[in-house]
């Protein structure tokens, strides 16, 4: 779902992600604004090995989200 933070594999890394479905492309915001943002096409899911493992209900932390 747009929006939406979730815990994903990408690169065979974990990460916690805030995604932004856009046409042909994923943008994955970081919570850390230092961070840079990930773009994946839509056709770099298999070879990046992008998945999304589930969503994140709650945070504790103050994010730069709200």
């Amino acid at each position: 779902e747009d929006r939406q933070t979730c815990l994903i594999e990408l690169d065979g890394k974990v990460l916690i992600r805030k995604i932004y479905i856009l046409e042909n492309t994923l943008e994955l915001h970081a919570m850390n604004p230092y961070y840079p943002i990930i773009i994946i096409n839509k056709n770099e899911f298999k070879e990046r090995n992008f998945k999304v493992i589930g969503s994140i209900v709650k945070a504790e932390n103050q994010s730069a989200f709200q």
